[in-house]
């Protein structure tokens, strides 16, 4: 029962740190969702792991500790087998599990649908701009995506390499500038990265179309950090 209970009480105060402590900001996209799933389904593995370590080692502190005046050898004992065929076992399924859903993530994450908005990101020391091809080459300094629509970003760099990040994604792509064998001048490189936005009232507050309502596509907007 002291076993139980210790474990309880530690899975009780982890749960309580990483549930109840908003560690992420709230998600924008079906991607940033896909990957909530893969960081909660790993944290929840890790508390189960935390609680049953904590409730052995607090049962054995207070079940074998010594007396002071102590001073015997301990009982010899040996391996169990089938302790240590379990403890390789569980850790094995546990790795294999959050491999799979992983990978299952990040591959939909991957998947761009034919139809979608093309949103060309331009790197700069030390400003994004964001054109869009569909609305006739509009260009602005915030990103601004539709609603409930896959959206492709092909990005690049003038300059230096970039970091595209915006939280609410939870997706980073790095924006590296190469140079040509035969040329000293930098060329660009693209990156692609697919994103699916939704309705999301903290996300959209964050930044405003920088150019003239009337020409801005209906959508949620976002600011992104420059590296």
């Amino acid at each position: 029962m002291r076993l139980v209970a210790a474990g309880l009480a530690a899975a009780a105060v982890a749960f309580a740190v990483a549930f109840f402590v908003p560690w992420l900001p709230i998600s924008a996209s079906k991607e940033g969702d896909r990957i909530d799933f893969v960081f909660w389904f790993v944290t929840v593995i890790c508390i189960a792991i935390f609680a049953l370590v904590v409730a052995v080692i607090l049962y054995s502190v207070v079940r074998f500790r010594a007396r002071p005046d102590d001073d015997s050898d301990g009982a010899p004992i040996h391996g169990h087998t089938g302790l240590e065929i379990a403890w390789t076992a569980v850790p094995a399924a546990l790795v294999t599990a959050i491999a799979v859903v992983s990978a299952v993530a990040l591959a939909e994450n991957d998947h761009l649908p034919k139809r979608h908005l093309r949103v060309n990101v331009t790197a700069q020391q030390f400003a994004w701009s964001f054109s869009y091809p569909k609305y006739k080459g509009l260009t602005v300094s915030a990103l601004r995506v539709p609603l409930n629509e896959a959206v492709e970003l092909k990005m690049q760099s003038k300059d230096v390499i970039h970091s595209f990040w915006v939280p609410q994604f939870r997706q980073k792509q790095d924006v590296v500038t190469r140079t040509g064998p035969a040329s000293r001048s930098p060329r660009s490189s693209r990156n692609r990265s697919s994103i699916r936005t939704r309705t999301s009232r903290r996300a959209t507050s964050r930044a405003s179309c920088r150019a003239p309502s009337s020409r801005c596509p209906s959508s949620s907007s976002m600011r992104s950090s420059s590296s």
